[in-house]
This record gives C-alpha cells, sequence and structure tokens, in this order.
C-alpha cells in the first residue's frame, strides 16, 4: 500500500498538471475517499502550497500561484527535458547566472531516482555543443542589477506596456584620427588653450548614441568570412565609459549571439533602439504607460540593425540561386536577401572586402557584383590565390 506521504504528493502532482479536479475524481485516481482527499488538501496548505477548495456541484480542488515554488513533480521526459535546457542555455550564454543554473541542476539531480540520475550523468559527460557562450566584456558595475533581475523587470514591463527608466554605461566614443591634426595650425601660439578644446569631443560622443553602433559593433557576428577580419586597432583598449540616464518604451528582448539585448523607443534620441542588458545598471518601470507599435518584431528589428552596421564598404551582389536556399546559408542578421527577376539580391555592408570575396566563393553559386567595383578586384585575387594553393605539391 502506497505510503499516505506519496499520496499527497501524488495529489500534487496531478493538481500541477490539471490545475483543477474535482473531489471524486481526485479519490478515483489516488484510490482513497473523498474525506482523505480533504485530509491531504489541508496537508498541502500546511506546507505552504496553495490548494484551495470551490463548494457545490461542480467545485473541486485548485493549485493557485503562490508566494513559493512548489516542489516540482517531473516525469522521467520532463527531467531529461529540463536538464537538457539548462545545459544548453550555460553552454550559450542564455543562462542569467552560471551558479543558478549549476545550483538548479545539481538539485534536480539530487532528487531524481537512481537509475535515472546515472543515465543523466553519463549523457552530461559525453554532451557536447558547437556553439560557446561569449565571455563578458568586462566586470558588471558595483551594484548593478542581475541579468535576471533585469529580464524580469524588463519582461513585466514589455507585456504590461510601461515605460521604464535607465540608467546605461557605454564606451565613450574616441576622438576621429583626423581632429589631432588640427593642432597642426599652431601658425598662432597664442592661443595655446585651444588645444584644450580636442577634449570637447565627449559631448558629440552623447549625440553619436542614436546609431548605436558601438552596441553592435562587437564583431562576433555569425561565422562569416565577410565581417571575420574586422581590424581590432584602437579597440584592444577600452576607451572610458559614459553614464546616462533615458526613459524608455520597451518593446521586446532579444537573445542574439551571445548577449541579451532590450528592444526599445528611447525618447531622448526618438529613436528605436537595442541595450545591451549587460550595460544597464538600474531598470525600474516608472508607472507611465505607452503603446507599443503593432505587430513589432523585436528579432527582426535586432537583425536588420546588425545587418545594416556602418562597416566600410556597402556590397550589392545578384546571386542565380533560389531565395530559400541563399537565405539558409546567409542569415538576416548578415545581409538582406531579396527575390528578384534574375534571382537573388543580397545587400549588405562589410568591413572586409577580401573576407566577402571569400564568403562569396564559398556559397558555391553563381553571381554577379553589381557594386563595389573593389570587390571585384578582391575576388580575382582570391581566384588566384586558389590557383596557387591548387598548383602546390
Amino acid at each position: 500500500m502506497p505510503h499516505p506521504a506519496s499520496r499527497v504528493l501524488a495529489m500534487l502532482e496531478l493538481l500541477q498538471t490539471h490545475r483543477s479536479m474535482r473531489g471524486g475524481e481526485l479519490a478515483a485516481r489516488l484510490a482513497v475517499d473523498e474525506r482523505t482527499v480533504r485530509r491531504y488538501a489541508g496537508t498541502l496548505a500546511e506546507l505552504g502550497i496553495p490548494v484551495t477548495a470551490e463548494r457545490g456541484r461542480y467545485g473541486g480542488y485548485r493549485l493557485l500561484p503562490g508566494f513559493k515554488l512548489p516542489p516540482l513533480m517531473l516525469t522521467d521526459d520532463e527531467a531529461v527535458a529540463v536538464l537538457l535546457g539548462l545545459v544548453a542555455a550555460d553552454s550559450l550564454g542564455l543562462a542569467t547566472d552560471a551558479p543558478a543554473s549549476a545550483a538548479a541542476e545539481a538539485k534536480i539531480s539530487r532528487v531524481l531516482p537512481k537509475a535515472l540520475a546515472e543515465r543523466l550523468a553519463a549523457l552530461r559527460a559525453s554532451l557536447g555543443l558547437t556553439l560557446r557562450r561569449r565571455e563578458p566584456a568586462g566586470p558588471s558595475p558595483a551594484g548593478g542589477a542581475s541579468i535576471a533581475d533585469l529580464l524580469l523587470t524588463l519582461g513585466t514591463a514589455t507585456r504590461s506596456h510601461q515605460r521604464v527608466a535607465l540608467t546605461y554605461r557605454a564606451p565613450r566614443r574616441r576622438p576621429e584620427p583626423a581632429e589631432p591634426a588640427e593642432p597642426a595650425e599652431p601658425a598662432e601660439p597664442a592661443e595655446p588653450a585651444e588645444p584644450a578644446e580636442p577634449a570637447e569631443p565627449a559631448e558629440p560622443a552623447e549625440a553619436a548614441e542614436p546609431a548605436e553602433p558601438a552596441e553592435a559593433a562587437e564583431p562576433a557576428e555569425p561565422a562569416e568570412a565577410a565581417r571575420s577580419a574586422q581590424p581590432a586597432g584602437p579597440a584592444e583598449v577600452e576607451p572610458p565609459e559614459r553614464i546616462s540616464r533615458r526613459r524608455v518604451d520597451p518593446y521586446g528582448l532579444v537573445f542574439h549571439n551571445g548577449r541579451w539585448y532590450l528592444v526599445a523607443h528611447d525618447h531622448r534620441t526618438d529613436e528605436i533602439r537595442s541595450f545591451r542588458l549587460d550595460r544597464i545598471v538600474t531598470a525600474n518601470a516608472t508607472g507611465e504607460e505607452f503603446e507599443a507599435p503593432p505587430n513589432f518584431d523585436a528579432v527582426a528589428h535586432v537583425t536588420r540593425q546588425w545587418a545594416g552596421l556602418p562597416w566600410k564598404w556597402e556590397v550589392e551582389v545578384l546571386i542565380e540561386a533560389d531565395v530559400a536556399q541563399v537565405r539558409r546559408r546567409l542569415p538576416a542578421a548578415v545581409a538582406d536577401v531579396t527575390e528578384v527577376a534574375d534571382g537573388v539580391r543580397l545587400s549588405c555592408r562589410a568591413q572586409s572586402l577580401p573576407g566577402m570575396a571569400q564568403m562569396l566563393a564559398g556559397l558555391g553559386w553563381p553571381f554577379t557584383v553589381v557594386r563595389p567595383d573593389e570587390l571585384r578586384t578582391a575576388l580575382t585575387e582570391h581566384a588566384a590565390r586558389l590557383v596557387r594553393y591548387a598548383e602546390r605539391g
């Protein structure tokens, strides 16, 4: 005969699955009488699990959301799904906090039946993922909100259309290399105070915020060769950070390329922007409501933003292939792919034309370069390299 405690947990599992059940149904499933079901419901209530009884012909027992998460009763398949999800989230960087995901995995593993726990441990030891988490660019600001807190706060604000006040940190833009050339005017040495002015570009940096290219310009782009050859240059040394305060209307949260982004309308610049969550210091709902654009697609906005980053070269190529095939090979974050009469038009921006030539050659479809002409030269040089490699040995 099952122990009463196991029947109490079985009742909890039934209520978690069905949310509401009549007393007779529970009694039949648990093989007890309805009086015992009432006692089990009382036991669950004493444990802090919010079970309520509804009287009447169609009444029954209902499990309501409570202040504490009740113990979850998982089947073998559900336990496998949860653990695989935790492992994948941690590996990809989806997990909000590595210690939290590891602790959750350990807690679930400890309460699993021994046979299932051993099988899952074997799976965990042999599991490998090709995608890896992106390491944080730097330490989180002291006193800043955790990613988990930000996701919960911003998710709630997005759903309820509540405006949010952000404190945001971002790298201060470097002065243009051409600026230092200004002091070459020292024909008027009487104005020594003027050279101090170039420090003023800290202000224009504020105005440069709207495009937010510095956000996405961390070229951890998908593995496309067209953008993998970004010159590190001065970016090796992080410029000083600036802190700004903004009021935004949140439209959605997107996980892209190893980072979480908030897509929102920024009232300071009157633009829709993408804010990295690891750069948000604080986020608080203001209580003001806003009306979101109908059918706004936050994911599409982020992928278009990445594809349109202001790289050096604007590229347009006509590809002789099926549009669905091209889109499978080139995600929206890399290029805009459009079906035209002659095939498929690929439009994007690229920092490296040799890299773009390598990518186009790797696609394996005939194509025609529309612009820039310099891409033709890069393709010719790439072809010559391939010929030299083929003649080796």
